[in-house]
């Protein structure tokens, strides 16, 4: 778009347009909008204009009136601006546009991060707060079991070698977790929660981003979450110092119940599926073939990663 385009879209939330940034790195995935880019107003202030796909346009509008409310609670959470006519949405030369402020982090270190013992206290602290806000929040609940059930009966038609080595331990699950799943006490929970959804500041965390899969989910959802990124590339991280103190610091705040702790490995387990799909969109063989056997283990491995955590 030209500068004057610019201009005009962006008088529908009051910002006075002076430049776009394109020198400016956005955190989070780029997968989430189809066109993004950060523009400096005549303030200084830096905003994220994203593009809209239009079948996206009601899910949107779901997460940023959660996120809205969630802002007033915790001060990590930057939801989209309303504009003027208090919408979240602006249409403009026959497209769908969102605005949200710009927050400037540090990059991480996706290869020493676990080493920095604040970040995981951090996200411990962030995943508290969230939980003391879930009950202001409304959303439609995800049955992991349903969309595990349909990804393996999909794998099995399209790539039947990847179905049958998750087979045994699917049928584990099917026999197991998947009965009490919808039992489990539930909460608002992020739905992505990992270290790439953050932006990162000097020794805080300045913003938690991609609220996409936000919704009402198991309530140790995005500790499970976390914790499967945390082992996923080697998994003698999950019974190393930080994954221990992870879990004991929301232990101790008397986060979860004691059903959803024990039932923490086979949501873990079952939540990998989700990224096993994720691996077969990217074409990403090595992560499949990782995949298979991370899932094996956190289902073979239940019990010594429950009393690992001092879960029993």
């Amino acid at each position: 778009m030209t500068d004057s385009a610019y201009t005009e879209l962006l008088k529908a939330w009051g910002i006075g347009f002076a430049e776009r940034k394109q020198d400016l790195a956005i955190a989070g995935s780029p997968e989430r909008t189809a066109m993004r880019t950060v523009v400096r107003d005549e303030k200084g202030k830096f905003w994220i204009l994203e593009q809209i796909e239009p079948d996206n346009l009601d899910r949107k509008q779901q997460v940023a009136e959660n996120i809205t409310c969630l802002s007033k609670h915790i001060h990590s959470v930057h939801p989209w601006c309303r504009s003027v006519e208090k919408q979240f949405f602006q249409t403009f030369g026959n497209h769908n546009w969102m605005v949200r402020p710009y927050v400037e982090g540090m990059p991480l270190d996706r290869e020493t991060w676990l080493n920095e013992p604040w970040r995981l206290e951090a996200m411990a602290e962030f995943l508290i707060r969230l939980q003391k806000c879930s009950g202001l929040q409304s959303a439609s609940f995800f049955s992991m079991p349903d969309y595990t059930a349909k990804r393996m009966k999909a794998w099995g038609s399209r790539y039947p070698k990847l179905a049958e080595a998750l087979s045994p331990v699917f049928g584990r699950l099917r026999n197991g977790f998947f009965s009490v799943h919808d039992s489990l006490p539930t909460a608002f929970c992020h739905g992505d929660f990992h270290p790439l959804n953050i932006v990162w500041g000097e020794g805080h965390i300045r913003s938690v981003i991609d609220w996409e899969f936000c919704g009402i989910k198991p309530e140790l959802y995005d500790v499970a979450l976390l914790l499967g990124c945390i082992g996923f590339d080697d998994p003698d991280n999950l019974i190393r110092e930080p994954a221990v103190r992870l879990v004991g610091r929301l232990k101790e705040s008397g986060f979860g119940d004691h059903q959803s702790w024990n039932e923490l490995t086979g949501l873990m387990a079952t939540i990998r599926f989700g990224w096993m799909s994720e691996w077969i969109r990217r074409q990403d063989e090595e992560s499949v073939e990782m995949e298979v056997v991370y899932i094996d283990i956190l289902v073979d491995q239940a019990s010594f990663l429950s009393k690992t955590w001092g879960l029993g």
